[in-house]
C-alpha cells in the first residue's frame, strides 16, 4: 500500500498491515503538513494535525467499520473509546460499512433498523455530525443488472461541533441550508432583517443575498466564539497550575464564572425555544443537549457566618479573603 500511496503523490504516511485479503489501512499526506501519529489498530489510524488556518491541534482519524455485521457493534464501541481519549476537535472519515437511514441504500436486501440505529447512536454519543459530500450520493455499488444492483452510502466524513470552521471550510460550498442553531443567537433575526432590506431585488434575488450574508455571518460568530472559548480554557488550565495566591485565585474564579455564564446563556436560549416550539424540534434539542460538554462551576460559597453567597462579587470576595 505504501507504493500506491507514493504513486498518488503522498510521500509521507502510515500503513496498517493487512491480516488477510480484506484488511489493511493507509493514510497519506503531502509535504509540509504538520502531522503527529497518535495510535492505530486494525480498523483505524489516529493522528493529530496542526493546520495553519486554525492554528490549533485537531484530530483526524481514518476509520473502517467491520465488514461483518455481527462484529459491527465492536466498531462502534471502538469509536466511543477513541472519542474519550481527547476533547480536541475531531474529524473522522472512512468506510463505516453502515448506513444511517434507509434512503442511503438503493436495491434489494433491506437493512435492519437495529443496525442503522446502533450506528446513529454511536455517532450521537461521540458528538459526530455528518459533513456532507460532493459527487455521487452512493459510495459503494455492486451488481451489473437492475435486478442485482445494490448501491449504498457507506463512506462519509463526520466531525465534532467544536471543529474549527477553517478546518472544514470546503463545507461552505454546499447548497445553502438554514441551521436551526442560528436561532439561538440573539442577533439572528436582526441580521436577517438587515440583509433583506439592504438590497432592492425581487424575492428570489433577496433570498440569494440573505443566504450568502447568513453564511458569512455564521462563520464570523462561530470563529469568534471558538477563539474566545479556546482562550478561556487555555487561561483556566494555566491558572490551575499557578500558586494559589489571592490574586491568582480571584482570576481563576472570574474565568470559571465567565465560562459558566456562556453555558447558562445557551441553556436559557434552549429553554426559551423549547417553550416556543414544543416537541417539534425534539431531536434537534436532544442533539444540542448531548453534544455540549458539562463544565464544573462554583454556584456559591458560605461566608464566615454560614450564609450562602451566590452572587459573583460575593463569591470573589469570600474566596480572596480566605487567603488573605
Amino acid at each position: 500500500m505504501a507504493g500506491v500511496r507514493r504513486n498518488c503523490g503522498y510521500y509521507s504516511g502510515i500503513e496498517v498491515t493487512a491480516d488477510d485479503a480484506r484488511g489493511g489501512l493507509s493514510m497519506g499526506w503531502k509535504e509540509g503538513v504538520n502531522v503527529t501519529f497518535k495510535s492505530s489498530g486494525d480498523h483505524y489510524i489516529d493522528v493529530e494535525i496542526v493546520s495553519e488556518e486554525a492554528g490549533i491541534p485537531w484530530r483526524f482519524m481514518g476509520f473502517y467499520g467491520h465488514h461483518e455485521e455481527r462484529f459491527r457493534s465492536e466498531s462502534w464501541d471502538l469509536l466511543r473509546t477513541l472519542k474519550n481519549q481527547s476533547n480536541s476537535p475531531w474529524i473522522v472519515m472512512g468506510d463505516f460499512n453502515e448506513i444511517t437511514y434507509e434512503f442511503e441504500k438503493q436495491g434489494r436486501c433491506i437493512k435492519l433498523v437495529r443496525q442503522m440505529t446502533e450506528f446513529r447512536n454511536a455517532l450521537d454519543e461521540c458528538g459526530l455530525i455528518d459533513l456532507g459530500s460532493k459527487g455521487p450520493w452512493f459510495t459503494w455499488e455492486t451488481g451489473n443488472t437492475p435486478r442485482t444492483n445494490i448501491r449504498e452510502r457507506l463512506d462519509r466524513g463526520v466531525a465534532t461541533s467544536n471543529t474549527h470552521p477553517d478546518v472544514i471550510r470546503e463545507r461552505t460550498e454546499f447548497p445553502f441550508r438554514f441551521e436551526s442553531s442560528w436561532c439561538m443567537e440573539d442577533d439572528c433575526e436582526e441580521e436577517i432583517r438587515k440583509i433583506w432590506t439592504s438590497c432592492d431585488l425581487d424575492v428570489p434575488g433577496k433570498l440569494n443575498v440573505v443566504s450568502e450574508g447568513l453564511t458569512r455571518w455564521s462563520k464570523n460568530i462561530t470563529v469568534a466564539r471558538f477563539k474566545r472559548t479556546t482562550e478561556l480554557k487555555r487561561k483556566l488550565d494555566e491558572l490551575n497550575h499557578r500558586d494559589p495566591t489571592s490574586s491568582n485565585l480571584e482570576e481563576l474564579i472570574l474565568t470559571i464564572l465567565e465560562i459558566d455564564r456562556k453555558e447558562r446563556k445557551w441553556e436559557q436560549r434552549v429553554r426559551e425555544n423549547w417553550l416556543s416550539y414544543g416537541d417539534r424540534n425534539t431531536a434537534y434539542f436532544h442533539k444540542i443537549a448531548s453534544q455540549r460538554k458539562k463544565m464544573k462551576e462554583i454556584k456559591g460559597l458560605e461566608d464566615q457566618s454560614g450564609t450562602m453567597v451566590n452572587d459573583e462579587s460575593g463569591i470573589v470576595a469570600i474566596a480572596t479573603g480566605y487567603f488573605d
